[in-house]
C-alpha cells in the first residue's frame, strides 16, 4: 500500500491498470510464441476534487505467477503460479499419473493478475473492504492466469481484467454484482489422478477485481481452461467522467494520480 497525499486543492485525475495473468509451464517451452503471456489487466480513469493534504490510498497489483516448467516426473507434479498481489487467484497444478508413465508435457496453469485500486482509507488489499466498498475511488482488474498451453486457446481479450465485466469464455470473469468473490480471484482446483494423455494439465487462477473471476474447475473430460479476469470499478458518487476499458496492461499493474492544472 502507498500514499498519495494532494499537495495543492484542485482536480485530479486518477489513472489506474491491473495486473497480466501468468502463463502455464509448458506455454514457457520452446513451442511457445516468444509474446506469449496470460490475460491483460484491466484499465480505468476517473477524476476527484481533492483538498490540499488528503490522503489517497494505493494498493498496485502484482502480474500472476507463471507457471513452473519443471519436468513432470513420477515424485513430482508440476505445481501451479501463486496469483498476482491483491486477489490474483492460484494456478493449478497438473494431475497425478495412475499408471506411471510420466506424462512429461503436463506442467501447472499460470496465477491470476491482482487488481489495482485507490481508496480515501487504508485498509490493505481490496478484499478488505468488504465492508467498507464506499471508501474505494476508483479499481482496474486483473488479468486470467492461462492454463497449460493456454496460448492456443485464442485472443488474450477473452480472459483479460477490467471493465464493468472481466472477460471470460468458458469460466466467467467477475462483474459489478458478482463473481468470485469481492476482491478475490478463484484459485485453480489441482487436477485429479488423470488416466490418459490430454488430461491433467494445470488450469489458470481467476484474476482479482472488485469482483475476482473464476477458474476452471477439476475437468477429468480434458476440458480445462483459462481463469476469468476481475472486474474493474468507479465510485460515481466520488468520482467523475469515469470509464473502463478491458486488456490494456502486460505485466505488474500500475497507477498515476495526476493534477489537473486549470488553464
Amino acid at each position: 500500500m502507498q500514499t498519495f497525499t494532494a499537495p495543492i486543492s484542485g482536480d485530479y485525475k486518477l489513472e489506474v491498470w491491473g495486473a497480466e495473468g501468468g502463463i502455464g509451464g509448458r506455454s514457457r517451452g520452446d513451442a511457445a510464441p516468444e509474446n506469449a503471456h496470460g490475460g491483460l489487466g484491466g484499465y480505468a480513469i476517473g477524476y476527484i476534487t481533492l483538498i490540499n493534504g488528503t490522503d489517497l490510498y494505493v494498493c498496485v497489483g502484482g502480474k500472476g505467477e507463471n507457471a513452473p516448467n519443471d519436468p513432470y516426473t513420477s515424485t513430482y507434479v508440476p505445481r501451479g503460479g501463486k496469483g498476482g498481489y491483491n486477489g490474483g487467484g492460484d494456478g493449478g497444478s497438473a494431475g497425478a499419473d495412475a499408471y506411471g508413465t510420466g506424462f512429461i508435457y503436463l506442467r501447472g496453469g499460470g496465477g491470476g493478475g491482482g487488481a489495482t485500486h485507490v481508496a480515501n482509507i487504508n485498509k490493505g488489499i481490496l478484499s478488505n473492504y468488504l465492508d467498507s466498498r464506499d471508501n474505494i475511488l476508483i479499481v482496474a482488474g486483473g488479468g486470467g492466469g492461462f492454463m497449460d498451453n493456454g496460448y492456443l486457446l485464442g485472443s488474450v481479450e477473452y480472459y483479460s481484467g477490467g471493465g464493468e465485466s472481466g472477460a471470460g469464455d468458458k469460466y466467467a470473469g467477475g462483474t459489478q454484482t458478482t463473481g468470485y468473490a469481492f476482491g478475490q480471484g478463484a484459485k485453480a482446483l489441482d487436477e485429479p489422478t488423470h488416466f490418459g494423455a490430454g488430461i491433467g494439465e494445470g488450469d489458470g487462477g481467476g484474476g482479482g477485481g472488485w469482483y475476482g473471476g473464476y477458474a476452471c474447475s477439476i475437468s477429468m473430460d480434458g476440458n480445462n481452461g483459462c481463469g476469468g479476469g476481475g472486474s474493474g470499478h468507479i465510485n460515481t458518487s466520488l468520482i467523475t467522467n469515469g470509464s473502463m476499458l478491458n486488456a490494456r496492461r502486460l505485466g505488474d499493474g500500475y497507477c498515476i494520480i495526476t493534477w489537473q492544472q486549470l488553464p
